[in-house]
């Protein structure tokens, strides 16, 4: 727990955050988290309780630009999956439905996420970090070495490709798929790979 006041006091120092959640077991550590700062371009990541998360939006809901969350955020009008997951395999993505075996109660937390973020007036967009690499073309480890990430679990991976893919959002360097019921999903362009390298250069 004192590593955990320590992680969110730096993170206070840093602006304009970027956050990545990976969503886990309701009761258990295994929500990863990663933060990216605009401002100094500065990496961390760390593992806790999808409780946690919501108080830590809350402590830092005036430096976070926006909150990428792996997980659905939406049911099923009917069936297991969305008119979302059925665009997204058309163009080669393959989102887990909604409603298949543990996803439902993982989908359930992920919408109650995004209500209370959405009270707080901290925008939030729906990710998945397997789609998000595909979309950058880039491998894994080197996308971490770019971003002088050092993930200790594939939580905390996910959580890196999450971050990454609202840092596109917020740079509008990103494509959205729609469906019809306004479900999407956000992936990144490859140039934010691109940009990311520069910042690596100037930083």
């Amino acid at each position: 727990m004192r590593k955990l006041v320590h992680l969110i006091e730096t993170l206070k120092q840093h602006p304009e955050l970027c956050l990545g959640v990976d969503l886990g077991h309701p009761l258990r550590e295994t929500t990863g988290i990663a933060a990216i700062c605009l401002r100094c371009f500065r990496t961390l990541t760390f593992t806790t309780f999808p409780t946690c998360v919501l108080s830590l939006c809350t402590y830092l809901r005036n430096s976070i630009i926006v909150v990428a969350i792996d997980a659905p955020l939406s049911f099923p009008r009917k069936g297991i999956e969305r008119e979302l997951e059925k665009l997204c395999r058309r163009q080669g993505y393959r989102l887990i439905p909604p409603m298949l075996g543990g996803m439902r109660r993982l989908t359930e937390t992920g919408i109650c996420l995004r209500e209370i973020l959405d009270k707080l007036g901290i925008r939030n967009i729906e990710i998945h970090p397997r789609s998000s690499l595909k979309a950058l073309s880039v491998d894994l480890k080197e996308l971490l070495t770019l971003l002088n990430a050092r993930p200790r679990t594939r939580h905390e991976q996910d959580a890196v490709l999450a971050a990454v893919t609202g840092l596109a959002y917020v740079l509008d360097m990103y494509v959205e798929i729609r469906d019809s019921d306004g479900n999407s999903l956000i992936l990144p362009k490859p140039e934010i790979v691109n940009y990311i390298c520069q910042r690596k250069e100037t930083s």
